[in-house]
């Protein structure tokens, strides 16, 4: 198998770092930089894997105004939700946008992962006392190197878990909801909304 060039976000530890180890392992460059579009080409598709959670139901995300500082963000859980919802977004927006380059965008919920994430929620030591609900980093990460490698995960827009398809809300899927935090964002950095790829 020739070698690919993996752009990894969120590395450091948890499952990236998993996941970069097992990719890095295989014979992979792995990277923090993006370098997605010159890595597609004859040989395969560039892909995006972002990370999903059962969390994005209840984020209360204004799609129009993804920057504001809303109340409801405080409450940290509510945050985590709305960025798993945007994450979702996000890779339907990029898969309407890159597909047709050869950049295949998916996203995947890892289940619930032995971590330092959500070490100081109550909710997360309550479910540490039933150990069969939590998976291992490696475990977690398996989905995520299952859809940075293989064809059958070459799916634009899709969203997955343990390497099956797998069901996010109408909001966190609606096309129109997508395109307009997508250009929210580009508004939030300075940069113009446009049609095509950005």
């Amino acid at each position: 198998m020739a070698r690919r060039t993996v752009v990894v976000t969120g590395g450091s530890s948890g499952i990236g770092l998993a996941a970069a180890v097992a990719l890095a392992g295989a014979g992979d460059e792995v990277v923090l930089l993006d370098r997605l579009r010159a890595a597609a080409g004859p040989a395969g598709p560039a892909r995006i894997v972002t990370t999903g959670s059962l969390a994005e139901a209840w984020g209360p995300l204004d799609v129009d105004r993804p920057a504001a500082p809303v109340a409801r963000y405080r409450v940290r859980w509510l945050a985590y939700g709305a960025s798993k919802q945007a994450n979702l977004l996000f890779t339907v927006e990029a898969a309407r946008r890159f597909a047709p380059l050869g950049v295949v965008p998916t996203c995947f919920f890892p289940g619930l992962v032995q971590t330092r994430f959500g070490r100081s929620s109550p909710l997360f030591s309550l479910a540490k006392t039933i150990p069969l609900l939590f998976r291992t980093p490696e475990q977690g990460a398996d989905t995520l190197v299952w859809l940075a490698t293989d064809d059958e995960a070459l799916v634009p827009g899709g969203y997955f878990a343990f390497r099956a398809p797998f069901a996010a809300t109408p909001r966190s899927t609606d096309p129109d909801r997508a395109r307009r935090l997508w250009s929210a964002s580009l508004r939030a950095v300075g940069l113009p909304a446009v049609s095509g790829p950005q």
